[in-house]
């Protein structure tokens, strides 16, 4: 008899789920690994923690590359959802001399099955008070964004992991972010896959959104402030290309992912033209992302176009002004020089803006005095 463990572990020092002993699938025999496959992928969507198989087939396959194969494409099949709340799994085969074998299951979820039908029962009860059959999928999915950055708080114990305990609890982590709108947009009816990759030098989750057949990157967990302020929602990482996403996240190339192409500002500007009825509200979205600084009258190129802007402003009623400046990492050191040569003193404060077409720029909040 010979014994083959191998323990499949993303995380340690971590809690089981409730156990929930699956039945043999028919008569418990499976002989191949193509249906083994398919029996991991309904235990994975049943959130079953334990099961096993009676394995008739070739013994040659279950070899730790071959199993890892048949785990990696299980969990691929299987909905983003239900694939972000495997924590972990471990297996055990015991073959006889016949060439019989017996293979255990542990699997290891985020969320117990109650707690996840927890989370789509919120789903539900979001999209149904905040959506209106009037609502178009740029008004759906902003709307749900703002829900999820206002009610959850980013977890800096990395104590809260899973959606459900954004909604318990009220912090996650990016994996709890990424699961809520997963599920919200899910539920509204709107396209939706979560992304991974390296973020600030770690392991980062967020999403990939469809709206009317375009997609966007959107982050609610860079979007919330840290530390939590109530009320207050970022939009610097709110549906964004593959290009601007990529100044600060690392996608993960392995994973197949929509590719997003298309600038939201050009949307936006598309229509606010084709679709005159919200054109307000379009206008009033373009204002809030950060837009109007795409424009040229707000954008500052250098030095020496910077003393000149501010002297244009100095005889203005209002001393108080926003503009995108694109020497970002000069900005302080070009303003001070400026603000002394035209012999003006000023309060300023200097941030960064993500959702520029290059990269590099920031905005500048300029109080003369």
């Amino acid at each position: 008899m010979s014994w083959l463990k191998w323990l499949f572990d993303d995380q340690k020092n971590t809690n089981s789920s409730p156990n929930n002993q699956a039945p043999l699938p028919t008569d418990g025999t499976i002989s191949n690994v193509q249906l083994l496959q398919q029996v991991i992928e309904q235990a994975f969507v049943a959130q079953t923690t334990d099961w096993s198989v009676n394995y008739v087939g070739n013994t040659r396959d279950l070899t730790k590359s071959v199993m890892s194969k048949v785990f990696e494409q299980a969990i691929r099949n299987v909905d983003d959802y239900t694939h972000y709340v495997v924590k972990n799994y471990t297996l055990n085969a015991i073959s006889d001399q016949a060439g019989n074998s017996t293979i255990t299951f542990h699997v290891d979820y985020r969320e117990s099955k109650a707690q996840s039908a927890a989370v789509t029962a919120k789903a539900q009860e979001v999209v149904r008070l905040l959506l209106t059959n009037d609502m178009n999928e740029h008004q759906k999915v902003k709307s749900l964004h703002d829900w999820v950055v206002l009610n959850f708080a980013y977890d800096p114990a990395l104590k809260y992991h899973s959606a459900y305990d954004g909604i318990r609890f009220g912090r996650s982590v990016c994996e709890g972010y990424s699961l809520m709108i997963f599920r919200l947009l899910s539920t509204a009816g709107i396209a939706v896959r979560i992304a991974e990759g390296i973020g600030r030098k770690q392991q980062h989750a967020w999403n990939i959104v469809r709206i009317d057949g375009t997609w966007y990157h959107l982050d609610a967990t860079w979007d919330d402030p840290v530390p939590d302020r109530p009320g207050i929602v970022g939009y610097d990482y709110y549906l964004l290309t593959d290009r601007e996403i990529e100044r600060t996240h690392a996608i993960n190339r392995n994973i197949s992912y929509p590719r997003c192409s298309q600038s939201y500002e050009r949307t936006i500007v598309e229509c606010i033209e084709r679709d005159r009825s919200r054109k307000i509200y379009y206008q009033s979205l373009y204002r809030t992302l950060g837009f109007i600084y795409w424009q040229p009258e707000m954008i500052v190129k250098n030095r020496q176009a910077l003393e000149k802007f501010i002297e244009s402003k100095s005889s203005q009623v209002t001393s108080s002004i926003t503009f995108r400046y694109l020497q970002g990492d000069q900005a302080k050191q070009d303003l001070s020089a400026v603000l002394r040569a035209i012999n003006r003193s000023a309060q300023f404060s200097i941030e960064s803006f993500v959702r520029a077409p290059e990269g590099g720029s920031v905005l500048i909040n300029l109080r003369l005095e």
